[in-house]
């Protein structure tokens, strides 16, 4: 047995200590260098900052979360937040609640850094578990910048983290499936993909959708291939039904508040309604109706449908279903030219400042793999492991591609795309490094076994 096969794994540990300690660490603390700016705003960026802060400061007087208070009483979080996802304002209230001091939009910029980290570190530990070392090293040299080379007070600069922490679910079942993760490790990830699909479902909604898309596209493939084994099936099917329930994170916290506490009835939705996004999307790029993607335009287009119905509320989503398929009807063609034209300029966005188009990076990571799914039978083992990551990845990239279409191309929207394409470098290079190491071989035989 080589010198590398004995020690690979000490090895590879050394060197993600090493990335830890002389990259990680660094970049993180400039990033919460960086943060300081805000110790003596008084301003935020985003809107709704503003009211998280409080309900921060409501849930430390009273401790009820996700509440306002006003005049005595405990009014939604909704009332004032409209539209918003509620993952900041809750984890902003247990911080003030067991900090003892209101939040700050200093809180808020070092919660963000928080979530990045935390997304970068969980999906670097599933790859290091699984044996996956240089996707590991590659994410932990290149990752720090991606993940938190910059924020703000806003909730987007969190949404790479939350991607990170959704791709955990979904590796940890194609890990054990393979061999890779022993039963253990399988479940100790099992239980952080779970809460991370919580946490990814209360900040952003629609990314731990997709997460919940992956897991049981992942859970399906695995049980179709391995439906004689009950015990499997049976553990698959849990982790499916986990992750279904872990995705309702925001109604189970929002049932454990109006249990607990009395609250005025909430008239509003307080999450991102997928139809008012669909409608504002139309507006993404020049339309003929003459469309912004403005949330005031999708409020504008339903009060005059129909001015009774108040903005946001689940009568106002149930309209702009049909207001965005009254556009669909009247001319799928203009419909077709403005997704095709955000599927366009997404493509050909690099994402990663320092890399090529996305489309290339798609292409190359595909043709390393298809390379790579050409070897013998010993190296299907590796090849199974790169083969998972990379479908994957490209799950997740195809979804928030889909995503960009559907609502705006923006890169702001688009950002999470940049942790899956440091996984397909990770895995292009693998790829490419054993495809051409076992080239190399086929070419010597004939020369080593010449007389």
């Amino acid at each position: 047995m080589s010198f590398w096969k004995r020690h690979q794994s000490k090895i590879a540990f050394a060197a993600i200590a090493i990335c830890i300690l002389a990259i990680g660490i660094p970049e993180i603390r400039l990033a919460l260098d960086k943060a300081e700016r805000y110790r003596s705003a008084t301003a935020a960026e985003w809107g709704a900052t503003t009211v998280w802060l409080k309900s921060a400061a409501c849930a430390r007087q009273t401790g009820a979360w996700l509440a306002l208070c006003e005049n005595g009483k405990l009014l939604p979080i909704s009332d004032e937040a409209i539209a918003d996802d509620p993952g900041h304002a809750f984890l902003l209230g247990l911080w003030a609640r067991f900090a003892g001091r209101d939040a700050t939009l200093l809180d808020t910029a070092r919660l963000n850094i928080g979530i990045d980290v935390l997304g970068l570190a969980m999906l670097a530990a599933i790859l290091a578990a699984m044996g996956a070392y240089w996707a590991a090293i590659v994410l932990l040299v290149f990752g720090p910048v991606v993940f938190v080379g910059w924020m703000t007070t806003a909730p987007h600069w969190s949404f790479i983290g939350v991607a990170g922490l959704q791709a955990v679910l979904p590796l940890t079942p194609a890990g054990a499936a393979s061999g890779h993760l022993s039963r253990r490790s399988a479940t100790i990830f099992t239980a952080i993909g779970l809460l991370g699909v919580c946490l990814g479902a209360l900040i952003r909604h629609h990314i731990a959708t997709m997460g919940l898309l992956v897991t049981l596209l992942t859970v399906a493939a695995i049980a179709y291939g391995r439906f004689r084994h009950r015990r499997v099936l049976r553990d698959l099917l849990l982790v499916a039904v986990l992750a279904v329930m872990a995705a309702g994170a925001p109604k189970w916290v929002l049932m454990a508040r109006d249990a607990l506490f009395t609250i005025e009835a909430e008239r509003l939705i307080p999450e991102h309604g997928t139809s008012h996004t669909l409608y504002i999307g139309l507006g993404a790029v020049e339309n003929r109706w003459g469309l912004r993607y403005d949330d005031k335009l999708g409020v504008e287009a339903a009060a005059n449908a129909a001015p009774d119905v108040e903005a946001y509320s689940p009568a106002y989503y149930r309209l702009m279903w049909r207001l965005y398929f009254d556009r669909l009807r009247e001319d799928p063609g203009e419909v077709a030219r403005i997704y095709y034209e955000k599927a366009k300029a997404l493509l050909s966005d690099r994402i990663l400042d320092s890399g090529p188009p996305l489309w290339i990076s798609l292409l190359i990571a595909l043709g390393a793999q298809i390379l790579a799914s050409r070897e013998t039978p010993r190296a299907q083992h590796l090849a199974d492991r790169q083969l998972a990551i990379n479908l994957i990845s490209f799950a997740f990239i195809g979804l928030f591609v889909l995503q960009g279409i559907l609502a705006h191309h923006m890169r702001i929207y688009a950002a999470p795309i940049g942790a899956f394409l440091l996984l397909l470098l990770a895995t292009t290079t693998t790829n490419a490094t054993t495809w051409m190491a076992r080239r190399s071989l086929r070419l010597m035989k004939p020369r080593m076994n010449a007389p």
